[in-house]
């Protein structure tokens, strides 16, 4: 339970990289039933077997995601502006 007194699901593990305890947010319990977060906890077990971090993981996702779309962005950009930089 939060300081707030919201209950969420959370999965605790041990770090492979800094044998730390670590927590993931599996989802309010309000929203994310039992069944939902046993299946999440099982995904960031398979994270883990596989010597990952799984909150190490999921941010070098998101900044996959971060850089695939600014790199998009850039893409667009270029296509909607002729060679003297003015907008299309």
């Amino acid at each position: 339970m939060s300081a707030g007194g919201s209950k969420t699901w959370i999965f605790r593990y041990r770090s492979p990289l800094t044998k730390k305890l670590r927590d993931v947010d599996l989802g309010p319990v309000h929203s994310v039933g039992y069944t939902e977060a046993g299946e999440k906890a099982l995904a960031q077990r398979r994270v883990l077997a596989s010597g990952l971090d799984p909150i190490e993981a999921r941010d070098a996702e998101n900044r996959r995601k971060a850089l695939e779309a600014a790199s998009a962005e850039r893409r667009l950009f270029r296509e909607t502006t002729k060679a003297d930089g003015r907008l299309r």
